[in-house]
């Protein structure tokens, strides 16, 4: 159907929803033709798109409405749409649905340049068979740069490098392919190595850094930077996505999975690292080796048991006060935990109890400008920790940490 849209000289498209008038724009926004999966393709595929209304009066073309069509579905070149990441293109799908959840596959098929054929009943088979044929002739690790993580009554699933629908792309249309000029000025050396499908999982070659940030875990956690990148300041791509692998062994045979990352911007929920923030990674965790290894393709889950869920911390800030400081931010780090402030002299501070989960209050004083952060860390380790006495005692392999940071030069510390 692809080939045959591009083939042909004019598109019409009826839009039963809408109606000329004062509303045109308002109504063209939330027209039922812009959320639709197979009329992504309709819109793409032809070089003229002609759009009629519910009385079939023509309301403009696909060129005469690119700025508005653009705002609506977030594709922002309709010329040269091909050339645009693997991420990029499957985020134009993420909102759009179809009839059928195989549908969701199969509409991409000719935007991806891939065939397979359709086997209704498969479910969201589909789609993983469509990222497997589209791995077959690309090499583009912008298909890994998607963001979920689920999580119910103490569960935490694992995911591996594929997603599940196109809708955990969502947030993935700030990705670009990375320039050339990039590979050899960038921190890392990408290698073009080829991935394939086997048994074990995803067989890949990807840059591990270990995971520095919260030292339990260890040689179990990895940092991945991808090959694509983030348009940066002044037209750069200084920014590059960043995953988390979880490497587990079970009888001597390593296996990785893909994990959460705490510290995910509210806005983008896409984790990105410029070239200093990647080069300051393999510097503290004393280099970064690429090498193959097997990701596995479906999920696995963590259990946390249920009374390890949450923890409440009563911070006293009345001597801080009294000395010009007042928290003027936190850090919840997404859905890890939350805070509330309903009496000013005392904060309340809810962490969820799994490792790596950071909470952290920032005050300042407006007058002399110093700042002080307090920190609490959830650690995976047994001995007790500084600060472990301020929690009830409980047979549990977690500790918290209590870290109070001098941002700005502090002469007394006060907590």
């Amino acid at each position: 159907m692809f080939q045959w849209y591009k083939g042909s000289q004019v598109c019409y498209a009826y839009l039963a929803d809408v109606r000329q008038g004062e509303k045109l724009y308002s109504d063209l926004r939330k027209s039922n033709w812009f959320t639709r999966g197979w009329t992504l393709q309709e819109l793409l595929a032809p070089s003229l798109v002609g759009f009629f209304d519910h009385d079939w009066n023509d309301i403009g073309t696909k060129g005469s409405l690119e700025e508005l069509i653009s705002e609506i579905t977030g594709i922002d070149n309709f010329i040269n749409f091909e050339k645009a990441c693997v991420a990029q293109k499957m985020s134009w799908a993420a909102k759009r649905i179809t009839t059928r959840v195989e549908d969701m596959a199969y509409c991409l098929l000719g935007l991806f340049d891939v065939n397979m054929p359709p086997l209704y009943g498969e479910g969201e088979k589909a789609f993983m068979r469509l990222q497997l044929e589209i791995l077959k002739t690309s090499d583009d690790e912008s298909i890994f740069a998607w963001y979920e993580i689920e999580q119910t009554d103490g569960i935490e699933l694992r995911y591996g490098l594929l997603a599940s629908s196109p809708k955990q792309f969502k947030y993935s249309g700030c990705i670009r392919p990375v320039k050339i000029k990039d590979h050899a000025n960038g921190p890392l050396k990408w290698e073009d190595r080829p991935f394939s499908m086997t048994n074990k999982g995803l067989y890949i070659s990807l840059h591990l850094i270990p995971e520095t940030t919260f030292r339990p875990f260890g040689e179990d956690w990895f940092i991945v930077p991808l090959k694509c990148s983030r348009a940066g300041g002044k037209g750069g791509w200084d920014s590059c996505p960043v995953i988390r692998l979880e490497r587990n062994v079970v009888d001597h045979i390593e296996r990785y999975g893909r994990a959460p990352i705490t510290g995910i911007d509210a806005n983008e929920k896409v984790v990105l690292l410029n070239d200093k923030g990647i080069r300051h990674q393999i510097q503290i965790s004393k280099g970064s080796a690429q090498k193959y290894i097997y990701v596995k393709e479906f999920r696995f889950r963590h259990n946390w048991p249920s009374t390890l869920q949450r923890w409440e911390f009563a911070i006293n800030a009345s001597l801080l006060k009294g000395h010009g400081f007042v928290a003027s931010q936190y850090a919840p780090m997404d859905f890890l935990c939350t805070w509330g402030d309903s009496a000013q002299d005392e904060i309340s501070l809810v962490v969820r109890s799994v490792p790596g989960t950071v909470a952290g209050v920032l005050f300042t004083n407006t007058k002399t400008r110093e700042s002080i952060v307090l920190a609490i860390i959830v650690h995976k380790i047994h001995p007790p920790c500084p600060g472990s006495a301020l929690i009830p005692e409980v047979s549990i392999p977690y500790r918290y940490r209590i870290i109070l940071v001098s941002i700005a030069r502090i002469d007394t510390v006060l907590i």
